[in-house]
């Protein structure tokens, strides 16, 4: 790779995810041992210790709104 490639970001959750709080776009997945759940940025924040106690992955696509 030369300084002047760009490689794409490989997200993982799309515009058809929805956050299981309100169904907004999800832009959080948080994995457990128990399942998955997807959070918007307003819900995953709000919950953000008890997800962060729980979930054995956290994906943040967060950046994508910037």
């Amino acid at each position: 790779m030369t300084d002047t490639e760009v490689l794409d970001t490989i997200y993982q959750l799309n515009n058809n995810d929805r956050c299981d709080r309100c169904g907004a776009q999800a832009f959080f997945l948080a994995e457990g041992m128990e399942g998955t759940l997807l959070f918007c940025g307003h819900h995953f924040k709000k919950s953000e210790k008890q997800i962060r106690s729980w979930a054995i992955r956290i994906v943040d696509e967060l950046e994508k709104v910037k």
